[in-house]
């Protein structure tokens, strides 16, 4: 395994393992924070001031999305496509 295997490895498995945490606190009826956690709480609103000074809408527009996602989904996005990229550009 290379590094890159490992680090699309432990985002993926970070990822899922965040997911299914919070399902089974909701299931369970506690009120889960897990699916709540974001790169804007992470952060704070201060330091992504600069998103809106983006000028073209449709940029700004995806980075306020992309930063307002549920950080898991972040996390088994950028696994998968670690693994895919790997895939391609592997040298044997």
């Amino acid at each position: 395994m290379n590094k890159y295997n490992i680090l699309a490895g432990s985002s993926l498995l970070t990822g899922i393992v965040m997911f299914v945490f919070g399902q089974i606190a909701s299931f369970m009826g506690r009120e889960s924070d897990m699916t709540n956690i974001s790169i804007k709480t992470l952060l704070g609103e201060d330091h992504l001031n600069w998103i809106k000074s983006i000028p073209l809408l449709f940029l700004k527009s995806k980075a306020d999305t992309f930063v307002n996602a549920p950080i898991y989904i972040i996390l088994i996005g950028a696994g998968i496509i670690i693994f895919i990229l790997n895939g391609i550009f592997r040298k044997d």
